[in-house]
């Protein structure tokens, strides 16, 4: 499936409406959906719905003073080795910026892996691994 700014807004607006997150966590959705398209140089992002239903989420996450748990280590190491992490990286400082404070590693890490996988989709590249797998690399551990 394809996203495109509209839809995002019309999906944010409705989020907002429902109170589940605030103006300012819809700005900062909204200005990393453009960055990203920007960088990718599409106006449309495939699979975009599962980084943008997790960004908002999250930055209500840091709002409501909720933590995450961090990924698997495994799939934290491969994130750094994917020829995306460096983009991903610029996105999320780009969401420091915007939000005017650092995230909290956890949310980092999993933007990261949502990113990569994102821009594998959009640029070429292989997807990582489920980031759910627990150590030993079965589904729910």
């Amino acid at each position: 499936m394809v996203m495109r700014f509209q839809e995002l807004t019309t999906r944010l607006e409705l989020l907002q409406e429902q109170g589940l997150i605030n103006e300012k966590v819809c700005r900062v959705t909204e200005s990393v959906f453009e960055e990203l398209a920007r960088l990718v140089k599409k106006d449309s992002i495939e699979q975009a719905e599962m980084v943008f239903t997790h960004l908002p989420l999250a930055l209500m996450r840091i709002v409501n003073g909720e933590n995450i748990d961090r990924p698997d280590p495994f799939i934290l190491e491969e994130m750094k080795r994917s020829e995306h992490f460096p983009v991903a990286d610029t996105l999320v400082h780009f969401i420091e910026k915007l939000w005017e404070k650092s995230l909290p590693q956890g949310e980092k890490d999993f933007l990261y892996i949502h990113f990569i996988n994102l821009l594998n989709i959009n640029q070429g590249g292989d997807e990582l691994e489920d980031c759910h797998r627990g150590t030993s690399g079965e589904e729910g551990d």
